[in-house]
């Protein structure tokens, strides 16, 4: 028999040892919601890499917001960043050849970088202008890997550009492509001989087309590599 001593220390004994327990059971429950939180809530710890990145579509002059929602919800499986829609910019002037009737596309690039504020954001510019380069017909694209910032046209990307059917889903599959190419670029990666591999030179619609939205191995973990950075 526990004398009443005895007894009351039996007692509080077995309340402190619940009372660890639970405060035990309180600390892993803890640790396991500090664990999700840093592994992005999925187990992949690549968004962790760059949680202070993020991609900002800029919408140049009129886009119209079913590309730019579908391009908002698509990126960021591509890259693991944040990514969200800003302010339009206006078309710069200056951009314009009137010969050639074609905006140049490095002088979009110029007002890109000129606007943005946020050393951590990298600019993505659309734009339903055509755009060109001094050397080339026409671009898709041009990006600038020093200033973190890219454009895509979508007139081109269009059927209608063509004088065929309006074809929305097939256009924001070019729109990804496209964004996700140049986007590549100023990450610093190169062209791809993979035809298959996003970052391919599209030297025609038919080779974006073809191509698929998806980098090859070899620039996925070139990519990887930058994300780090």
């Amino acid at each position: 028999m526990r004398s009443e001593t005895e007894e009351m220390f039996f007692r509080l004994s077995i309340v402190g040892a619940r009372s660890n327990v639970l405060s035990l059971i309180l600390l892993l429950t803890l640790l396991s919601i500090i664990d999700s939180d840093v592994m992005g809530g999925t187990g992949d710890r690549k968004s962790v890499v760059s949680s202070m990145e993020s991609i900002v579509l800029v919408p140049v002059g009129p886009v119209d917001a079913g590309t730019l929602g579908y391009l908002e919800s698509e990126l960021p499986i591509q890259f693991q960043v944040r990514v969200r829609v800003g302010p339009p910019l206006s078309m710069p002037r200056d951009a314009f050849d009137s010969k050639r009737r074609q905006f140049n596309s490095s002088r979009l690039l110029e007002q890109l970088f000129d606007s943005r504020r946020d050393v951590n954001e990298r600019w993505l510019g659309l734009t339903e202008a055509d755009l060109f380069v001094p050397t080339l017909n026409f671009v898709f694209g041009e990006a600038d890997s020093g200033h973190r910032t890219a454009v895509i046209s979508l007139a081109r990307l269009r059927e209608e550009f063509y004088h065929r059917k309006s074809d929305p889903a097939l256009l924001h599959q070019r729109a990804l492509k496209e964004a996700v190419h140049e986007l590549g670029h100023s990450y610093g990666l190169n062209h791809c001989s993979d035809f298959r591999c996003v970052m391919f030179f599209s030297n025609s619609l038919a080779d974006t087309d073809r191509k698929s939205a998806n980098f090859c191995e070899e620039h996925r973990k070139e990519l990887e590599s930058a994300l780090k950075k």
